[in-house]
């Protein structure tokens, strides 16, 4: 079999295992994402996920999302096509289309999403000078976006107007211990992922501590919530439990999902009362196997 041959066969293997995987877990999607053109979206992520990002360039199924998920396309379209990304570092789907952090750019770049086509549509940035290295975003109910920059170690809004204000954090050496506060009085080592809940307070993976933090918008007090500040793995609430490099994070009906990076493991957190538990694969053993 030659080397083409081989490429074309595995990443049709790519595709397969990702719709196989959508199928699997649409059931648990939001019914915006299950019956919208946000589909797309998903299958395309999936495949990226698995495997080569250049997969539509080789097979010509997809495109790299910024070239949206057809070979056809509209003068919108080119132009989403013809956008440039320097280490793309985070992403955020919502109902319009979906928000990529740009690393190197320092900016964020919005893709519409055409509903009928799911082509990107002509992007538009966001902001500039955001961050150094924006790893989380979520959306705010007003149009806003909250992002976590690893780098300098704060946790930032950005609002409508493209103006960007930090809410917590501030730089400090990684080694030292961190703190408790209202706004930049509280530390973080390495905020990576943020999510916000109902009331627009936020929940932040801290990969460096270890911990999972919470901000309170009426207060400004950026707080640890579930964690002790130690690598490790154990369930329970609050600084009982223990993870070990908690990085992606997503809320969803009162529960934060979390990629527990070291531990190997989906992990659950109970946003009402703290409680952490392990959804997902065995504590400290890397692999590949479906399951229950």
């Amino acid at each position: 079999m030659t080397g083409g041959h081989k490429s074309v066969r595995e990443n049709d293997d790519k595709l397969a295992s990702a719709r196989r995987i959508y199928l699997q877990s649409s059931s648990y999607l939001p019914p915006s994402v299950r019956s919208s053109h946000l589909r797309q979206v998903t299958m395309v992520l999936l495949v990226m996920i698995i495997g080569d990002a250049s997969y539509g360039q080789q097979v010509g199924t997809f495109q790299m999302f910024a070239g949206g998920c057809h070979k056809k396309g509209g003068r919108a379209h080119q132009k989403a096509a013809n956008q440039t990304l320097r280490r793309p570092s985070a992403l955020l789907v919502d109902e319009g289309g979906v928000l990529v952090a740009d690393r190197i750019k320092h900016s964020l770049i919005y893709f519409p999403v055409n509903k009928h086509t799911g082509a990107a549509e002509a992007p538009r940035t966001i902001a500039s000078d955001v961050g150094e290295h924006i790893t989380g975003a979520a959306a705010l109910p007003d149009g806003s976006y909250v992002i976590a920059d690893a780098k300098v170690q704060e946790i930032k809004w950005v609002q409508t107007s493209g103006k960007v204000m930090t809410l917590a954090g501030h730089r400090m050496p990684r080694h030292m211990q961190t703190q408790e506060g209202a706004g930049v009085q509280a530390t973080m080592r390495a905020p990576h992922g943020v999510a916000s809940d109902e009331e627009r307070n936020l929940f932040v993976s801290d990969a460096l501590d270890h911990r999972i933090r919470r901000f309170d918008r009426r207060t400004g007090v950026l707080s640890f919530f579930a964690g002790s500040g130690t690598a490790g793995m154990a369930n329970g609430r609050g600084a009982h439990a223990a993870f070990d490099s908690p990085q992606g994070i997503t809320l969803w009906d009162g529960t934060l999902y979390v990629c527990d990076s070291n531990n190997h493991l989906l992990r659950a957190v109970d946003t009402h009362t703290g409680g952490v538990v392990s959804l997902a694969g065995q504590a400290g053993v890397a692999g590949m196997r479906d399951g229950v």
